[in-house]
């Protein structure tokens, strides 16, 4: 792998991947200059790459925990028309004013805006879709 060979992007990636700040270098030449100015070589990049992704497949996957879902989730809706309502990382729209919550979620907007949000029946939503 040469540098010369290069595209001005791959070599900008580079610079980025190394830690390299380019300042004002917008044109290969420069870029190139401002990479041996600071000492990369291709041998180094290449193991710094190969380091990167033994680094990358050390890492544990993490461990996922399934947990029933069915009595922890309340279908939440707006009480009034409006275009938006954004509560606790949900956003209800017009087009989607039925959101299955956390129940812990459901309890604090209760407690919290009640006066905005409500418990919703699975008619209403059903209704609202179309569904029979």
């Amino acid at each position: 792998m040469s540098f010369e060979k290069k595209t001005v992007a791959e070599l900008k990636k580079i610079a980025r991947i190394s830690g390299i700040d380019l300042g004002e270098a917008k044109k290969k030449s420069e870029i190139l200059q401002v990479i041996a100015f600071e000492g990369l070589t291709e041998e180094a990049y290449e193991s710094m790459l190969i380091n990167m992704y033994k680094e990358a497949d050390k890492k544990e996957e993490p461990e996922i925990v399934v947990k029933d879902q069915t009595k922890s989730k309340v279908l939440m809706t707006m009480k009034h028309d409006r275009a938006a309502l954004r509560a606790l990382g949900y956003e209800f729209t017009k087009d989607k004013p039925y959101i299955l919550v956390d129940k812990k979620d459901a309890d604090v907007m209760l407690k919290k805006i009640s006066h905005e949000i409500r418990e919703a029946t699975p008619e209403e939503a059903a209704s609202f879709w179309g569904v029979k």
